[in-house]
């Protein structure tokens, strides 16, 4: 059982004014300990997922490097002349870190290739418990948690992390000063430093389902927010129909769709530039957005088809009776002398592209 029984004194430097508080208030030498006595019983519990929280200064962290020193951590030291992606373990593929980079939330594909330094605080968040997921340590302990973002971001940053950390079998032990991702994390177990009392919160712990607000949009400007997250960036159809989502009163993603030129009727859509924020990937919201447009397109009479290359959305699209798979196609592409992969469309490249049309609710 982790068990921790230790005194930390606080220095001070001696001064003229110090001595006089000192004296002035009748400090003794107790009032510069800290003294930090319990247990954190786990050893036995079948966990993934574990959070120390409490209000700052009152030793989350001096607990945490007294019980796990060899797996605690802050934040991880990046190579910046190279890129992110360069930076994650050399044992790891680029599938399996690609992957990882998406399940987090961090599918900004651009972003990918970014040298860590310039990365917003939300995805160097993301990318820091990225690479302690790819790391072949079993056990994180991971400190400052969330302490650098707003706090919705901490939120959805929480909510897709704790699903892969799982997926993977890893255990996680998060040190926060805020209890409002406790719900996001969804924890195994949960010690406060506040009343210094572990609790087994397995299951008990659970966020309320997410909705979203969808309007459709004659202002075709707002694609430019979200334009550099597409990994197509480029341009809108002039006769694109858009639609835009909200979680709590925030923009969050963009969806569209155009009249596709079927051979054999014009009663064909085509969905187009599904694109969702940075804070707010991994959460389901594209999947939740685009299944509405689809819904809404064929409630009036007509057929709604869709290309897909994001794997996250291909496996959503699979695993959902309201799609069914129409093509398959996989990209050729070709080298040049210099080594560079080329495409003459400028388009997905090494990439498996699936067809999908949506089938209305009620014809299921």
């Amino acid at each position: 059982m982790p068990t921790f029984d230790f005194v930390k004194k606080i220095d001070f430097n001696e001064s003229f004014r110090v001595r006089s508080i000192i004296d002035t208030f009748d400090l003794s030498d107790d009032s510069f300990k800290q003294i930090f006595k319990g247990d954190i019983p786990i050893e036995n519990m079948n966990w993934n997922i574990g959070v120390i929280v409490g209000k700052s200064g009152i030793g989350k962290s001096s607990i945490a490097k007294q019980l796990w020193p060899d797996n605690y951590i802050t934040h991880y030291h990046y190579d910046n002349n190279k890129s992110v992606i360069d930076n994650m373990p050399v044992d790891k593929s680029i599938s399996e870190i690609t992957e990882c980079f998406t399940k987090i939330g961090f599918g900004t594909v651009y972003s990918w290739v970014k040298k860590y330094d310039i990365l917003s605080e939300g995805e160097k968040m993301r990318v820091d418990i990225a690479r302690a997921i790819l790391s072949d340590n079993d056990l994180i302990v991971f400190d400052e948690y969330t302490s650098v973002v707003d706090r919705e971001v901490a939120k959805m940053a929480s909510f897709v992390s704790q699903k892969y950390i799982r997926k993977n079998n890893k255990k996680f032990i998060f040190i926060s000063c805020h209890d409002d991702i406790l719900e996001w994390l969804e924890p195994d177990w949960v010690y406060s430093t506040d009343t210094f009392e572990f609790k087994n919160t397995r299951n008990c712990l659970r966020r309320s389902k997410i909705q979203i607000d969808i309007y459709s949009t004659s202002k075709r400007d707002i694609w430019k927010m979200f334009k550099k997250y597409h990994y197509m960036n480029l341009q809108l159809n002039n006769s694109a129909q858009c639609f835009v989502a909200f979680l709590n009163d925030n923009i969050c993603a963009f969806y569209c769709y155009i009249h596709f030129p079927h051979a054999s009727s014009k009663l064909f859509k085509r969905g187009h530039r599904l694109s969702v924020l940075p804070d707010y990937q991994g959460l389901g919201i594209g999947t939740l957005l685009s299944n509405y447009v689809a819904e809404e397109v064929t409630k009036s009479g007509y057929r709604f088809i869709t290309n897909i290359s994001s794997k996250g959305l291909i496996k959503s699209r699979l695993n959902d009776s309201n799609w069914r798979v129409t093509n398959i196609n996989r990209k050729r592409v070709s080298n040049n002398k210099d080594n560079k992969i080329q495409n003459k469309d400028n388009t997905s490249i090494k990439r498996k592209t699936v067809s999908f049309e949506y089938r209305r609710k009620s014809d299921n």
